[in-house]
């Protein structure tokens, strides 16, 4: 995301892109 302090987040920047793999990785798995 850009700045910090427009919404409040509950996660950080480091578990968001945690989830982004996650999901990006059951994107292709259900894919196949």
């Amino acid at each position: 995301g850009e700045g910090v302090g427009g919404s409040p987040s509950l996660l950080t920047e480091e578990q968001l892109i945690e989830l982004d793999v996650h999901l990006q990785t059951n994107l292709y798995l259900s894919a196949k």
